[in-house]
């Protein structure tokens, strides 16, 4: 989301985030949101989910885009 609204680095990502309204809308950390808590944490989700949300994600850009 970050790098296609506003590329940076991955260093970059949590500075920019905490401009946004992202961290209220979501009740997110800013300091948490580092590449290496979200590998970290990535096991967390399954394949079958993973798979899940990547055709949903899918889906709408078909829809909005026509991709």
């Amino acid at each position: 989301m970050g790098r296609a609204a506003h590329p940076t680095s991955k260093r970059g990502f949590a500075p920019w985030v905490a401009t946004t309204t992202i961290p209220r809308l979501f009740q997110v950390d800013v300091e948490q949101l580092t590449s290496a808590l979200f590998w970290d944490r990535m096991d967390r989700v399954s394949p079958k989910t993973l798979r899940a949300i990547e055709a949903r994600i899918m889906a709408r850009a078909v829809q909005e885009f026509g991709v």
